[in-house]
């Protein structure tokens, strides 16, 4: 870290005016709406709706939960979804190279973390083919978002299935919070040229709509010898979305978009010749759509309902498999009082999931499945003691063709102690069902030479034997402020996965194709089970009116166990491709003259299981609102290194990458 500062010694002195602060602020420049200027105390009743599918105050909400704000968007200098996320305790961020990404909540990260759900306005963006998410494809425009909320621990109980270890729900602003024209670009050393165009308006008295358009643009990242590799990407998004108040009691939205872009892609593979691996690259092309409605109502009673439906279609192109996913969903919820003290909310839902796939590295037998999944789900809710004492207690059914019927029940329950302190617990169970590769592909995963030459490939083998994967989960934590300036969130966890997924060894075989060899089959079982624990504190500190601190700390721990009579050799390895420990620090000053200063340090603990070590890295923003209509922003990112690994794909065998120090500047022009 010493030699990265001894080459941006200009770097010296952005920390040191972070830790003295300007000599002087200008009262104002301080926007009432911002949230990042209210005081602790206030930032602490934000709403939230992630926990229980209602309105109610983060210092309350029996979960472990993070919001980003429009705030906290804005000020970050990220130029991505999975960029803002690094901010979140509890969440492993790490990218690739320029078009992937390793995201997962509280450990067992990878490429396809397949334990947490990703939702955009209630829309999940959960890959069905290998279970997880292609970051590159929701990439929404950042101006848009009007938070995001982050629940650390299993939201099975309300989401479904494959919210395991975490939600990520995305929440967008409404038509009337956009209207105006916003014109964006960006350009920078990683960024060659991006930009955004949004228009929005009033159609009538009760409906506001907005359009846009947005592309993305990244450059190639380096290679460990400092080279380029062949990673950069490119992608168009467009989209729609209207807002109609029909009445008091009425709220309508229609949304839409639609995306077409481009990797280019360079890996290894395996090679029934000598050395045994190839390498090769192309292009990897991806498209889709997306259109979404929903009817909230309010009744005269008081009771609440939602309906909503949508329908998503993705088409990629791989090098090794392209695939097509049609979904259709559908869900009704209904929120009603039994009481003064008492709540009830229910719904039902219904799921249909077309995928087709065909590949020269991944094959699929059936080539296409239609995947049809019902469920349904009821929650209860007290408040007692004057509503300081609150207990959620819930489950939701699902079920899936390829594991059958799943209860996902929890309870939660949070105390009040007095307006500075609040305590809460939960205990919940959440699954993971099978992806399609799970229960219907196979794939070669190496070759090495054999007796008498014959070359031996070790081939991954899904199987419809293949079980959900289960989660019992047990969490507690407080939230304390004991002045107005300081504020702390402590979360600590117990997992217990039973079930997690093996490669166990089957009977070699011959095939002669494409040239005679034998077949090691490592077949999709469920002979394994984990324990995971550890715990997230964020420290929120407000020594003046003008400056903000953020800090937090995670930490968690592995611990793999596999059945009697197993023979897998992979599943251990997740105790070592996650780090044990990491922290940030964040601080946002409103400097004079409308500037403000941010920045952020991120430590990451080493990935032993990938020979990544630990590092620490900086980035920081410097902004000028120069009008209520314009605002410049020079960010830098990743400063404190040339370049450094962050982490491996660990199913496709990508060239290794490593993430770049880079610079670019911002300009964002309303009217």
């Amino acid at each position: 870290m010493l030699d990265a500062i001894r080459k941006a010694p200009w770097l010296l002195i952005i920390l040191v005016y972070i830790a003295a602060g300007p000599t002087q602020a200008a009262p104002g420049d301080v926007e009432a709406e911002d949230l990042l200027n209210l005081d602790l105390e206030e930032l602490m009743q934000v709403e939230i709706t992630s926990v229980s599918k209602k309105a109610e105050k983060l210092f309350t909400a029996p979960s472990a939960i993070f919001v980003i704000t429009e705030q906290d968007i804005r000020r970050s200098g990220a130029t991505s979804i999975p960029e803002l996320l690094r901010m979140v305790p509890g969440l492993h961020v790490a990218q690739i190279d320029a078009n992937k990404w390793a995201i997962a909540s509280r450990g067992d990260n990878s490429l396809f973390a397949n334990q947490l759900l990703v939702l955009i306005d209630g829309r999940s963006v959960y890959t069905p083919l290998f279970s997880g998410v292609f970051w590159e494809q929701p990439d929404y425009p950042l101006q848009d978002i009007k938070r995001i909320e982050v629940i650390r621990g299993p939201g099975a109980s309300m989401w479904g299935s494959n919210a395991v270890a975490g939600v990520i729900n995305i929440i967008t602003k409404s038509a009337d919070e956009t209207e105006g024209t916003l014109i964006s670009g960006l350009a920078g050393s990683e960024h060659p040229g991006e930009g955004t165009i949004r228009y929005g308006r009033k159609l009538g008295e009760n409906t506001s709509a907005r359009i846009y358009a947005d592309y993305d643009n990244m450059d190639d990242s380096a290679s460990p010898d400092g080279g380029d590799v062949f990673d950069d990407w490119h992608a168009t998004r467009g989209g729609f979305r209207v807002d109609h108040r029909y009445s008091a009691n009425d709220h309508l939205t229609f949304q839409g978009d639609i995306f077409n872009g481009q990797t280019d892609f360079a890996a290894t593979s395996p090679s029934f010749t000598p050395p045994f691996t190839t390498t090769f690259s192309g292009e990897r092309n991806f498209k889709g759509g997306n259109v979404l409605a929903r009817w909230e109502h309010k009744f005269k009673s008081g009771s609440e309902s939602s309906l909503q439906l949508f329908y998503d279609r993705v088409d990629r192109d791989e090098i090794i498999i392209s695939h097509l996913t049609e979904t259709y969903d559908l869900d009704f919820d209904h929120r009603f009082s039994l009481t003064d003290w008492n709540q009830i909310i229910w719904g039902v839902g219904f799921r249909q999931i077309t995928n087709e796939g065909v590949g020269s590295g991944v094959m699929l037998d059936p080539v296409k499945r239609t995947l049809n999944q019902p469920s349904a789900f009821i929650q209860d809710e007290s408040s007692l003691l004057d509503g300081r004492l609150q207990f959620q207690a819930g489950f939701k059914y699902e079920h899936s063709d390829y594991s059958g019927a799943e209860f996902q029940p929890s309870a939660r329950v949070s105390y009040l102690v007095n307006d500075n302190l609040s305590l809460w617990a939960s205990v919940a169970r959440a699954v993971r069902t099978p992806s399609r590769v799970n229960a219907d592909g196979s794939f070669i995963i190496s070759v090495s030479p054999g007796p008498g030459g014959m070359p031996i490939a070790a081939t991954f083998t899904g199987s419809n034997d293949f079980d959900s994967e289960k989660l019992l989960a047990y969490e507690a934590g407080l939230r304390y402020k004991p002045a107005e300036t300081l504020s702390f969130d402590l979360s600590l966890f117990y997992n217990d996965y039973d079930s997690i997924l093996t490669l166990e060894r089957g009977a070699p075989f011959p095939a002669a194709l494409p040239v005679p060899h034998l077949v090691l089959p490592l077949i999709n079982a469920n002979m394994a089970e984990a324990k995971t624990y550890g715990g997230e504190l964020v420290i929120g500190f407000s020594p003046t009116e003008w400056w903000t601190l953020q800090g937090s700390y995670s930490y968690v721990r592995n611990d793999v166990t596999l059945d009697p009579g197993s023979t897998d050799t992979v599943a251990a390895l997740q105790e070592t491709r996650n780090p044990e420990h990491k922290a940030t620090l964040r601080s946002l000053i409103n400097l004079p003259h409308d500037f403000e200063l941010d920045s952020m340090f991120r430590y990451v603990d080493s990935i032993p299981g990938y020979g990544i070590e630990s590092y620490i890295d900086l980035d920081a923003r410097l902004g000028w609102n120069y009008s209520d209509e314009l605002e410049i922003s020079l960010v830098g990112q990743n400063l404190l290194h040339d370049q450094h690994a962050e982490y491996i794909a660990d199913f496709i065998n990508v060239l290794p990458a490593e993430v770049e120090r880079s610079f670019y500047v911002r300009v964002d022009y309303t009217f």
